[in-house]
């Protein structure tokens, strides 16, 4: 998979998040949010630039675990997105927590994917 293809995934992905976000709150306005796929991100799977509206994500980890980043990475971040629009709130506070919620997902705000050049650097 290139990065050509994550990135169509991940555009498709936080589209859909929105469409469902706007359909939960009507307050959250926003209709696009930019993906960019950062070659220099090895272990954090995704970064919110809240402030210019645009996410981040890991190629190495989106490509080894590509239905947990279409099931909760990508929606963690639009969810931030989405918290510092409606409430001004950055990183992973009460309104963060709440749209989770709202998304049916755990708020938590770390994640536990590897891949596989990082569980042979282990051993």
């Amino acid at each position: 998979m290139d990065n050509a293809h994550l990135l169509t995934v991940a555009q498709r992905t936080v589209a859909k998040t929105i469409r469902r976000l706007n359909k939960l709150y009507p307050q959250f306005t926003r209709d696009r949010i930019d993906v960019k796929i950062n070659n220099r991100l090895k272990t954090t799977a995704g970064r919110c630039f809240i402030e210019m509206g645009y996410i981040d994500l890991c190629p190495s980890l989106m490509r080894e675990n590509l239905d947990e980043f279409i099931k909760v990475t990508i929606p963690h971040e639009v969810a931030h997105q989405a918290a510092w629009d409606m409430f001004e709130e950055p990183a992973h506070g009460k309104p963060w927590k709440l749209i989770m919620v709202a998304l049916d997902l755990e708020p938590t705000p770390w994640h536990h994917m590897t891949t596989a050049a990082q569980r042979a650097k282990r051993c």
